[in-house]
Formats: C-alpha cells, structure tokens, sequence
C-alpha cells in the first residue's frame, strides 16, 4: 500500500497529515517573514533537525525547541531564509515524515 500524506489547510496553520502523526506550522507567520511556530508530533532529534535544516530554506532556533509533555509535542520555531516558500515546506515535512517511515 502505497503511504499517504494529506495536506490541511487552515486559518492559522499548514497541517501535514500522516497516518501515524502529523506536522503544524503557522502560515500567518512566514508569510510575513517572521520565525515560524511549528510543533512535531515527532522527537526531533539531532538527524531530523539536520534534514530539516539541510535544506537552506529554514533555520531552526534551539533556544525555542520544547517538549511539552501534556501534549507530546516538540514544539520548534523555524527562522525563513532565503527561497522559503509554503510549498517548500510542505515537501519537506512530507518527505521527512516518509524517510522516518511514519505515513
């Protein structure tokens, strides 16, 4: 069976979707160049904060990496650079969550 990710547009956030988790980031945010809140429903060790990035199109901000317990969430705040894009993003969280084997 071939693995499916959904994309889920709302007001505030981009939702990549998996049948295992899923990946949120406020949209609102990037397009106004600010850092962007995005939590993982994923440990987000040293190899997926590598490959994220690896890509050049964002910046994670350690000082704002978070695990919230309650919720079991790591909540992340990713910096744009140069070339981001929605769509960009989007692909990257998709393919992230394919490598992990997690769709």
């Amino acid at each position: 069976m071939r693995s499916r990710i959904q994309v889920v547009y709302n007001e505030a956030s981009i939702i990549i979707d998996s049948d295992k988790t899923f990946i949120s980031f406020d949209h609102r945010y990037a397009a106004k160049g600010y850092p962007i809140p995005c939590e993982l429903f994923i440990k987000p060790d040293y190899d997926v904060i590598d490959s994220i990035e690896s890509t050049g199109i964002v910046r994670v901000d350690s000082d704002f990496t978070r695990y919230c317990s309650e919720y079991e969430v790591y909540r992340i705040l990713l910096v744009p650079q140069p070339g981001y894009s929605d769509k960009k993003m989007i692909q990257v969280f998709s393919d992230l969550l394919r490598e992990l084997n997690l769709t």
